[in-house]
């Protein structure tokens, strides 16, 4: 067993790792790599940084939120330092986190099995695969039907994760609006708990609509619980700018959040 996990509340839905050996190494080991190959000045840098330290440490919570063994645990902190190491490349080399032409997930299995990185953790390497397939499919439309159940639980979990956190780093780093209705097949996606392609995404407001997907398409109850106490939801809300002739449209697409499953089928109108 790697080690024994315990969490204390530090407010606002975070959680601090405690008594974690190998997760203390684990944070060392990934922090001195980005601060000897990247710029901790550079706002982007140092926002996924800030990032990476939150979804790894949500990731632990969820875990622990689905009675996962210490084990599990310290797998799920790892996916969650390893899932945007490609970002940090795009970040210095394209000055933006939006390239859709650039798949960072891709990049991050990059560094990690063919530059080896992975090895520097001493991790079993029965324990690879899982790693690689929750890094590739975490930025993904969709995931594939084939995975095997870890394979799918920890997919799973760093996709929800990812998405809660996204939404505080999109609130402080962007300015969000809803000024423009946006297409009715990417509405029609949103209210049928379907992915948004980010190729069909044309304006601002309707990546705002994205936005909303994050927090209404969570796998897990448990996330969706996260989600609320870290205070993501209103803290993103407060920072759009809605103009007052889409302002109950808006209202009505944020109100789908949190609905039951059984009340998800809708009429147009």
């Amino acid at each position: 067993r790697w080690y024994h996990v315990q969490l204390r509340p530090l407010g606002d839905g975070v959680f601090l790792i405690l008594g974690g050996f190998m997760i203390d190494w684990y944070w060392e080991l990934f922090s001195n790599y980005i601060k000897e190959n990247y710029d901790l000045n550079d706002k982007l840098i140092l926002a996924k940084y800030e990032h990476t330290k939150r979804v790894a440490n949500l990731m632990v919570l969820l875990a622990n939120r689905l009675n996962l063994d210490s084990n599990e645990m310290c797998l799920a902190y790892l996916i969650g330092l390893f899932h945007d190491l490609g970002r940090f490349y795009e970040a210095t080399e394209f000055k933006t986190f939006k390239n859709i032409s650039f798949d960072h997930a891709n990049y991050s299995n990059k560094i990690l099995f063919e530059d080896n990185f992975v090895e520097k953790f001493n991790i079993p390497d029965s324990l690879y695969e899982i790693i690689k397939k929750a890094v590739y499919y975490h930025n993904k439309k969709e995931l594939v039907d084939d995975l095997k159940p870890l394979e799918e639980l920890f997919c799973k979990m760093i996709r929800d994760i990812d998405k809660i956190d996204i939404i505080r780093v999109v609130s402080e780093l962007y300015e969000e609006e809803f000024t423009t209705t946006p297409k009715f097949e990417l509405m029609d996606l949103y209210l049928n708990n379907k992915p948004i392609d980010l190729r069909l995404i044309d304006n601002k407001s309707e990546r705002t609509l994205l936005r909303l997907s994050f927090m209404k398409n969570l796998y897990f109850d448990k996330s969706k619980d996260i989600l609320e106490k870290t205070g993501n939801i209103n803290r993103y809300l407060s920072k759009v700018k809605v103009s007052l002739e889409l302002q109950e449209l808006f209202d009505f697409l944020v109100s789908k959040i949190n609905e039951e499953e059984k009340e998800k089928k809708y009429v147009r109108d």
